[in-house]
């Protein structure tokens, strides 16, 4: 029946026990439907983009399988405790306001609920897992963590799409294994590892004594923290985990060792404290930030592609003197004036790491110098160059020199 117009009802004979893949599929003429007890077997899309606003799941079905009922017109469902699995998309982009979820349901895919309406759904204490984008554009505002929740992917509840989240309340079951909860935050049980938080309206927050790890996307488009303070025990902050922050400064602990991929993308810091301790910063860590100085501390290793691109107010740049890795871009795209030196132990430097167009971001970089020590690259008259002088890696932008 796949893409028959025409069929607005169809019933099926009791020995039915399979409905194939796309069978309903763009049916749009279809309203209700109800999968009998028999039907034991569902393929992928069966209803996708149909027009059905009313469900009703039989008791045979154990999975819901991948975008079942994605882009349907369906207002509100019931899933009953004989269905274990609801798939990837499953109702992915249907006008969803109300969810029903029996005990008996143990896994919501990855965006099982993505872009739905979504507002209010029960968790059961079966749930054992949510997935990645489960939620992502959807108006969820509470989170119970019941007793057999082990896993919840980490922008389960965030939209990339929209820069938000919604959630107001996390709770948990004291009886869970994993998690625990303190304040609308989720923790591990150990309290070492800070998942996420829900939608935090205070100014300040005080990441607790303890934590070892911020998860990914932990604090991700929470815009009303201003002040943050990280404990002693910190050692690594997963990615995304602070994206958009307004905090205006940040001071990270010698414990630190790792800052992830896009962790503070688009800060509104000005100014960050790097203490001695730090290895590696990731892809996009700090690009977009509002961020005008930074002295990266000598037990940095590792500087990721685009780590500081595209910070327009960034105007000076300090390098430790263990440094060995600068991603491509790294530093493109800047207003970095003066000298950048290229430490001794520097063994790579990617494409355009210094790459700025002078006329449109104002960049007045007079000179690279790199150490006389390093057995890899040299300079001269403001050209970074490998060190049998053969290749030019980059620039000072404002140097003396002509390029033609």
């Amino acid at each position: 029946f796949y893409m028959v117009d025409e069929l607005q009802e169809y019933e099926f004979p009791s020995t039915l026990t399979t409905i194939g893949k796309q069978a309903f599929s763009q049916t749009y003429g279809l309203r209700s439907f109800a999968i009998p007890n028999s039907v034991t077997s569902i393929g992928e899309e069966a209803f996708y983009a149909s027009g059905i606003s009313s469900i009703s799941i039989g008791t045979g079905l154990s999975t819901l399988p991948e975008a079942l009922f994605c882009d349907t017109k369906l207002t509100s469902v019931e899933i009953p405790g004989n269905v274990k699995t609801i798939g990837y998309e499953c109702f992915a982009g249907s006008p969803l306001t109300s969810v029903t979820l029996n005990e008996g349901v143990e896994v919501l895919d990855d965006a099982a609920f993505a872009s739905t309406k979504v507002s209010s759904i029960n968790f059961p204490e079966s749930l054992t897992s949510i997935g990645n984008r489960c939620f992502s554009g959807a108006n969820v505002t509470s989170l119970y963590v019941g007793k057999n929740l082990t896993n919840i992917g980490d922008t389960a509840f965030y939209s990339s799409s929209t820069s938000s989240i919604t959630l107001t309340s996390i709770s948990c079951n004291p009886s869970n294994e994993k998690y625990s909860a303190n304040n609308n935050v989720l923790f591990s049980k150990d309290g070492k590892t800070l998942y996420f938080s829900s939608l935090i309206t205070n100014t300040s927050y005080s990441i607790p004594e303890g934590v070892e790890i911020i998860g990914p996307f932990a604090f991700a488009y929470l815009k009303s923290i201003t002040s943050l303070t990280f404990p002693s025990t910190l050692t690594s902050i997963g990615e995304g985990a602070f994206m958009y922050s307004k905090a205006t400064s940040l001071t990270f602990p010698s414990s630190l060792k790792s800052i992830g991929d896009g962790a503070f993308f688009s800060l509104y810091a000005t100014e960050v404290n790097f203490s001695e301790g730090l290895e590696t910063i990731g892809e996009s860590a700090f690009a977009m930030s509002d961020l005008t100085s930074a002295t990266l501390p000598n037990s940095l290793i590792s500087v990721g592609t685009t780590a500081f691109a595209k910070c327009l107010s960034l105007t000076s740049i300090t390098l430790g003197s263990g440094l060995q890795t600068i991603g491509d871009f790294a530093f493109s795209d800047n207003k970095i004036t003066g000298v950048i030196t290229i430490p001794s132990t520097v063994t790579s430097i990617g494409t355009g790491a210094f790459a700025s167009t002078a006329s449109t971001y104002g960049q007045t970089l007079t000179n690279i110098i790199v150490d006389k020590n390093n057995e890899n690259y040299t300079s001269e008259n403001g050209l970074l160059m490998d060190k049998d002088k053969t290749k030019v890696i980059a620039y000072a932008s404002n140097s003396s020199i002509s390029i033609t």
